[in-house]
Order: C-alpha cells, then sequence, then structure tokens
C-alpha cells in the first residue's frame, strides 16, 4: 500500500467521508497498526467495518475488540472516584486534554488516552498527592516543573499540572494559567464532576500542546483530531475570523491558520473564500506538515533524528554553525526532562552535555550517515517554523 493511499484511507476515516474499499487483510492490518500508532485505531476500525467490502477480517477481529475496550474501561473506572473524593477535598480539579475533549467525539471511548490529565491549583499539589497515594498511586521524581506524573499498577496513569506549558520558553503566553481558571465553568461528563477551560481557551491550549509537541519531534493524529473536533464545537456559534483574531496575541494565528487549511483541504471543513485568502497558505509547506505528522512513529529510531532537526530549526539564529553549536550543547533551560539535573549549576551542565552526546553517539536505532544528516538537512524544519512562525523568539 502506497503511502498516498494510507493518507486518504486515513483522512477519510478520520472526517468521516463515504469511501468504498476492497482491502486484503493485509492490508487493513496495515492501516490498523498504523491508526494504533497514532491512537485513533477505535475510530478507523468502526470506518473500516462500515465501508470495506471485507468483511470476514471485522469479524474475526471483532472480539478482540471487544475486550480491549473493556481493559480501557476497567482502567478508566477509578477516575469519577478520585474525582468524587477531590470534590469532597474541595479542590478545584480542570479536566483537560484527552479526558475533556473526549466529549467532543462522537463517542467518549473514541478518544483513546494514555493517561489522564488533570490541572489543580499549586497549593492544592500536596493534598491532591495524599488523595492519589489513597487511592494506590505512586508519584514519579521526574522533577519536571510544571506536572507530577502519578502510576497505579491496574488504572490508567494520571498527571497533575499546575501549569500549562513552560513559562521561560512561550513568553507571549502571558497570564495564560491565571485567565483559563477565570474564564472555566463546571460540567459533569462520563468521569465525573469538573471545570473546563473555555472554547477559545482550549483552542490555543490545544495549539500550545501541539506546538510544543512539533517543536519537540511533532505531533500525531489524535491531537490534530482533538483540535479538529472542539474547532467543529466551536463553529456552530461562531465564525473561523474570530478564533484567528483570538490567536494572534498568543503568536499561534499562523499555526492555527494551516491547521484549519488541513482540516479544510483533507476533512472538508467549511472555510469561506475570505479566509482561504487571508490565510497566506503554502501548499508545499501544508503538504510537507501533512508529512511530518505521518510519520510520527512511537518517537524511535529515525523518527528521534526529526527531533534533533526540530530543535535546530527552533532556533533563530541566523549564523549556521551557532546553530549547530546550540544543538550540541544546548541552554540548560533547554534541555529536556532527560537532562533536568543540567539546570542546578555549570558544572552539572556541562555533564548534561557529555552524556547527552554520547547518547547520541552510542544510539544504535538511528544509523550514523542520520546522526550527520541532523546537522547538515535542518532547512527543511527551518523553513516550517518559519512559516509557522515556531521559532523561540517568536513564542
Amino acid at each position: 500500500m502506497t503511502e498516498k493511499k494510507m493518507k486518504e484511507i486515513l483522512f477519510h476515516a478520520l472526517g468521516d467521508q463515504e469511501l468504498l474499499l476492497t482491502l486484503n487483510d493485509r492490508e487493513i492490518e496495515k492501516v490498523m497498526r498504523f491508526a494504533a500508532e497514532h491512537r485513533v485505531q477505535y475510530i478507523v476500525f468502526k470506518y473500516l467495518k462500515k465501508y470495506c467490502k471485507n468483511t470476514s477480517w471485522f469479524e474475526e477481529q471483532m472480539s478482540q475488540l471487544i475486550v480491549d475496550v473493556f481493559e480501557y474501561k476497567k482502567e478508566l473506572s477509578v477516575i469519577s472516584d478520585i474525582l468524587d473524593r477531590l470534590k469532597e477535598k474541595n479542590i478545584d480539579v480542570m479536566g483537560i486534554k484527552g479526558i475533556e475533549t473526549c466529549m467532543y467525539y462522537k463517542e467518549p471511548y473514541d478518544r483513546i488516552m494514555s493517561d489522564i490529565d488533570i490541572l489543580v491549583q499549586p497549593e492544592d499539589m500536596d493534598d491532591v498527592t495524599i488523595i492519589l497515594k489513597e487511592f494506590g498511586y505512586c508519584p514519579l521524581d521526574n522533577n519536571h516543573s510544571y506536572h507530577i506524573e502519578f502510576k497505579h499498577k491496574e488504572f490508567i496513569e494520571i498527571e497533575v499540572h499546575t501549569g500549562l506549558y513552560n513559562k521561560n520558553k512561550r513568553k507571549r503566553l502571558g497570564n495564560f494559567d491565571k485567565e483559563v481558571w477565570d474564564e472555566s465553568s463546571l460540567i459533569h461528563n462520563v468521569f465525573g464532576e469538573m471545570k473546563v477551560m473555555s472554547l477559545e481557551k482550549k483552542i490555543i491550549y490545544l495549539c500550545i500542546h501541539m506546538t510544543n509537541h512539533y517543536i519537540q519531534n511533532s505531533f500525531d493524529l489524535r491531537q490534530l483530531m482533538d483540535l479538529y473536533y472542539v474547532l467543529k464545537s466551536y463553529l456552530i456559534e461562531h465564525d473561523l475570523s474570530s478564533i484567528l483574531k483570538y490567536a494572534e496575541p498568543y503568536g499561534l494565528r499562523k499555526f492555527l491558520s494551516a491547521m484549519i487549511y488541513i482540516f479544510w483541504k483533507y476533512f472538508k471543513m467549511p472555510v469561506s473564500d475570505d479566509i482561504l485568502s487571508e490565510m497566506d497558505y503554502n501548499e508545499t509547506m501544508i503538504d510537507d506538515i501533512v508529512d511530518d505528522i505521518f510519520r510520527v512513529e512511537n518517537f524511535e529510531g529515525e523518527n528521534r533524528m526529526r527531533q534533533y532537526h526540530k530543535h535546530l530549526s527552533y532556533y533563530s539564529e541566523v549564523n549556521k554553525s551557532h546553530k549547530t553549536f546550540r544543538m550540541l550543547f544546548p541552554r540548560s533551560e533547554d534541555l529536556n526532562e532527560a537532562y533536568e539535573y543540567g539546570k542546578r549549576n555549570t558544572f552539572m551542565l556541562i555533564l548534561a552535555w557529555i552524556n547527552r552526546l554520547f547518547n547520541i553517539i552510542l544510539a544504535r536505532d538511528i544509523s550514523f550517515k542520520n546522526k550527520i544528516g541532523a546537522f547538515r538537512n535542518s532547512e527543511k524544519y527551518e523553513h516550517i517554523a518559519e512559516f509557522l512562525e515556531l521559532k523561540k523568539d517568536s513564542l
């Protein structure tokens, strides 16, 4: 199956557009594996079962799907009890990402979650930790500046956030964290009672989250679908020009504009000619962005080289040798979580640099040719970063 055919099938499935298909078992399995890597397999399974002429494969797989869904719901079953307990303690909880955006999907469980993300006030974190420990959760010591991960032997992982972004890297967001709480409302969904962001703030936050991922490597189809479904809901009572204007001061208008163009081109989202004309889109860049999304396969091996490309493109220095230097020896604030200790002092920063370089050199899942290529071929991602206005000094 060609990459073009794979894109056609997946975009039709995610946009729920009719496409009569004749696929053999091997081709169906390839599509489903790819969908699983992007965590959209339940949507794609239902779509293929509806439109694909080969029904025997689906009948054979249906029992396994039922088991998978049952196990998934079992992992999530504790969440409503946790939310009730937090409510008893008068702790404000805001659902973010999957636990809240799932309600915009046709069926909430179509939106697969690898963890549950909630936002709380910093002063409530100690009480939240105590409650989660009562439920058998163990906090991980990851030294992250604005969230803590909690693991459980039986239930889904929970990430408790006290902030939504790295304040050192997203200067234009201003008081976004405070604005989110000020404009929140209380809802009750399949998981329980929680606060949620306003639609406008939700769209901005999804863009923040996606651009964070894009700078590091890329976002997947599931994240793209979150934004698509929330935008569809927004368009029931608002127009696209309003949200594009709203995104401007946050430095996200160009990125959101590109995503809207992708939704118009591949998912048939209605977009007026006036909006399309003012988008200043670049077809080649859009195609490159889509190709990039489709190559996010488990963020391992060759895909890690894309992370190095993106990291180079994020910097705004014109001098290429300077950018290469920063690629090899990043500033302490630009080190990822694995090298968090490098932020303590100069000595620890040097140790982090050495450790990081050895990890790159010794990585067996990346060819030497591609390691070298990371320093020679960042121009493509630099052009995309400029097009989306994702350079360091733009954010």
